[in-house]
């Protein structure tokens, strides 16, 4: 009976010496799994150094049998949505491989086997879009020469171990979308190389951000969205002068900003909203002037808007919703001419009937709920506004979270 190639078939069927790429195909054989294995043996070659399975409709499981593929350096598993049971222990065994890549294979299951600790040479390591769980392996730790470490849309659970701030080569790392739980360890301040650090939509990851990511010199973004993270913003982080997105949304991280905090000079995305932040806006942070996107929105923020807010003149995206500023908005908002979206509801900001009036009411997309009066700006309630809990109706569906919130790949 024909039926889909197992991945030790394929290996036999387009075998070339150094080299195996099997990209979308659909190919079928009768050999039973002992033919295949003793076709491997026989003929395979183990000088083999990159194989790539992708995109194929391969049914079956990774065979323990990939171990004996001592010369393998890369190592390509993705985007096969057939294949089913677990990666095997054996891989552990390949010793030479420099690049590990299990992405979208969406029945893949399991652990992450410890064993691949062992792969010294290894510098590439992805998981992404598989049914992977069991609890994230300290033995990665060992990867001394390991550049990149991403896993993602799995769900591992346990801890960031504290080991991983030996990874001294490491430049990105990527735990995004899992159950991961406990802190994040100061020890990630040793990674001195890292330019990428993303750990978003963990919703058991908490504690503080640790104060040692200001040593991280090289470090070009930071997305900690939807977490469980507290505590308040270190301002060690003003240090990071390579610094160009920053996205903490959806946490529970409280306290005041910074004053320090208009002092990063690479600055592009700054998106704080949905947490806890009390105080003012002070006005040094107006000095992000390279700023896209400044969203705060869904805070206890209070107080005036800055009157150098002008100076953000390469604003696209701002939000000041739900918060609890007051006093008018003031003129310099009418020089962002670049602004397309600009969010003011539930606050108590009003606009000044001025010749900027129709300028930054032009500007707004969504004052619900606000302060401003229906003769400055029609597209606002007048005053007072009632309260979703006054009216019965709910609050407006689309939020900065929703919509704009940035996170990178």
């Amino acid at each position: 009976v024909m039926r889909i190639i197992t991945i030790i078939a394929v290996i036999k069927l387009f075998c070339l010496n150094y080299y195996l790429s099997i990209s979308i195909n659909k190919i079928h054989t009768t050999k039973t799994d002992d033919q295949i294995i003793t076709i491997l043996d026989q003929n395979f070659g183990y000088d083999t150094t990159i194989i790539e399975v992708i995109g194929t409709e391969i049914n079956g499981t990774i065979p323990s049998q990939i171990g004996y593929l001592s010369n393998l350096e890369i190592l390509d598993i993705r985007s096969n949505l057939l294949l089913i049971g677990t990666i095997p222990s054996e891989i552990g065994k390949l010793t030479s491989m420099t690049y590990l890549n299990f992405d979208d294979n969406q029945f893949l299951s399991g652990p992450i086997p410890s064993e691949i600790g062992n792969i010294n040479s290894l510098t590439y390591l992805q998981i992404y879009y598989n049914q992977i769980d069991g609890t994230l392996p300290s033995q990665l730790a060992y990867l001394a020469n390991l550049s990149s470490l991403s896993i993602f849309n799995n769900y591992i659970s346990g801890t960031i171990a504290t080991q991983f701030g030996l990874l001294s080569n490491l430049e990105s790392l990527n735990f995004v979308e899992t159950q991961l739980s406990g802190t994040i360890p100061s020890e990630i301040g040793f990674l001195s190389l890292l330019t990428s650090l993303q750990l978003y939509s963990n919703k058991l990851l908490s504690g503080s951000i640790p104060t040692e990511i200001g040593k991280l010199n090289s470090l070009s973004e930071i997305v900690f969205d939807s977490n469980s993270l507290g505590g308040t913003l270190p301002q060690q982080l003003i240090h990071l002068t390579r610094l160009y997105y920053l996205s903490i949304s959806e946490n529970l991280i409280s306290g005041t900003i910074p004053t320090n905090f208009g002092l990063f000079p690479s600055l592009f995305y700054l998106w704080m909203d949905n947490n806890r932040f009390v105080g003012t806006l002070p006005p040094q942070m107006m000095q992000l002037t390279k700023l896209f996107y400044l969203y705060i929105s869904d805070n206890e923020f209070s107080g005036t808007i800055p009157s150098n807010i002008g100076q953000l003149t390469n604003l696209l995206g701002l939000s000041f919703a739900n918060n609890h500023f007051s006093g008018v908005f003031p003129s310099q908002i009418a020089q962002l001419s670049n602004l397309y979206n600009f969010e003011v509801q539930s606050t108590n900001l009003m606009l000044k009937n001025d010749s900027y009036a129709p300028i930054i009411c032009y500007q707004i997309t969504n004052c619900l709920y606000s302060s401003i009066s229906l003769d400055l700006c029609p597209k606002c309630y007048e005053t007072p506004s009632p309260t979703p809990s006054e009216t019965g109706s709910e609050t407006p569906s689309e939020t900065p979270s929703e919509t704009t919130t940035g996170t990178t790949t």
